[in-house]
């Protein structure tokens, strides 16, 4: 706005000056064209003969000088117009200047934004993929946990049926010596009842186990899957407890049969009873064997 003022002042300006000198020029045109004698006569509306001719001077000096003063005026405008466009110039050089640094600014700021938010998603994904690794670790881990439990169950349980058919056989021989195993036969039955249900169990434990590894939560799954092993070790300590009851009726009936013994004969001088006390020593035997590997 400025600008536009300025320029219309200078318009004027230039218009009125040089209505000005135009003026003086006619004027002074005119004074040439008439002899000094007519200029008076013009002024005075008299004519005479004898016109002074200094006032004519006068005149011209006085036009001169106007012409002078609009000349002088005239170069005034046209710098004091330069120094407005300068300055106006000047001005949007500074603006341009101005502008261009906000937009540069603006775009380093834009161009820094994106690198921090670039660098964030970055940092982001390789948390996501530690973490997705770290998951995908301790889920094999509660997998190898989970196998190795159910593989030392399963080894306990196959330890106590192997010492049941021992114990079987056992039981056999001395019933061919004439030991009563009657408890003792009904017991082992429900040995047998005991370790199948003890497999049983376990079996429903590794399916169970399997189907928490698919939990999206891997702690969560680790504290279930040890919860799931309670009935497992129930079941195999009844296993072993049946075979335990077994054993104790073996001795009650070698404790039977030493005391009817010694009413013929020394425990020294009976061969029956050392094979009685050897049996009785194997079984606490196997007794410790089950109990260390059922703990």
């Amino acid at each position: 706005m400025n600008k536009k003022l300025l320029t219309s002042l200078v318009i004027f300006s230039f218009l009125f000056l040089g209505t000005i000198y135009v003026s003086a020029e006619e004027e002074e045109n005119d004074l040439n064209e008439v002899s000094p004698a007519q200029l008076m006569q013009r002024k005075s509306g008299v004519s005479t003969t004898t016109i002074p001719r200094k006032p004519i001077e006068n005149e011209i000096q006085r036009k001169n000088t106007l012409k002078e003063q609009y000349q002088e005026r005239l170069e005034a405008l046209q710098n004091k117009y330069q120094e407005s466009k300068a300055q106006i110039q000047t001005k949007t050089k500074n603006i341009a200047s101005s502008t261009q640094n906000r937009i540069q600014n603006r775009i380093a700021t834009s161009t820094k934004n994106n690198i921090a938010s670039s660098t964030q998603n970055r940092i982001r994904e390789q948390r996501e993929l530690v973490k997705e690794k770290l998951s995908a670790q301790r889920k094999e881990l509660v997998e190898k946990q989970n196998k190795k439990a159910v593989e030392n169950f399963e080894k306990v349980i196959d330890r106590i049926s192997e010492l049941k058919e021992k114990i079987r056989s056992r039981m056999e021989d001395m019933t061919e010596k004439g030991f009563d195993m009657t408890e003792a036969t009904t017991l082992m039955d429900n040995v047998q009842t005991k370790i199948e249900e003890a497999r049983t169990r376990i079996q429903e434990m590794g399916e169970a186990l399997d189907a928490v590894l698919e939990s999206e939560n891997p702690s969560d799954s680790f504290q279930k899957a040890r919860e799931l092993t309670t009935p497992a070790k129930e079941a195999i300590r009844a296993a072993h407890q049946s075979l335990v009851e077994v054993i104790t009726a073996i001795k009650a009936s070698i404790k039977t049969r030493a005391t009817v013994g010694q009413e013929t004969t020394t425990p020294a001088e009976n061969p029956e009873n050392t094979e009685e006390k050897e049996n009785t020593d194997e079984g606490e035997s196997e007794d410790a064997t089950t109990t260390e590997a059922t703990n």
